[in-house]
């Protein structure tokens, strides 16, 4: 069936969502201080890792943990971000939501931090034995 012109093709439609998707990557450096400091925090542990030499399970894990506490922070920045369109008041349900989310992001850090201790940890301590 042709297209005529009225409705987005499905790969213009699949494109689309890639620029959304980068659109909300930038939009969220420009609102989220915290995604800036993580993504610092990332590189540092990526560097750490080619330097280190990690083996590649310890990559996958590694890796995983970025990403999901990555995403977590988007989510995080998303809902105060409509929360804070919804009202600029003080709200006892919104104040809830944020603080549940902040709680999700600060669980994974703590756990991408023990990842983080258990693969580089050992290493550290052998560099000044």
């Amino acid at each position: 069936m042709a297209n005529n012109g009225k409705a987005p093709t499905e790969k213009k439609r699949f494109f689309s969502s890639f620029k959304y998707a980068a659109r909300g990557m930038r939009l969220a450096f420009l609102k989220g201080r915290n995604i800036r400091i993580f993504v610092i925090i990332a590189v540092i542990a990526l560097l750490a890792g080619y330097f280190l030499k990690i083996s590649t399970i310890e990559w996958l894990f590694l890796i995983f943990t970025i990403g999901v506490t990555f995403g977590s922070e988007l989510f995080n920045t998303a809902l105060e971000v409509l929360g804070d369109k919804i009202t600029l008041k003080k709200d006892a349900q919104i104040a809830v939501v944020k603080d549940i989310a902040a709680a999700a992001v600060l669980t994974l850090s703590v756990m991408s931090v023990a990842v983080g201790l258990v693969i580089f940890l050992p290493r550290i301590i052998q560099l000044f034995q």
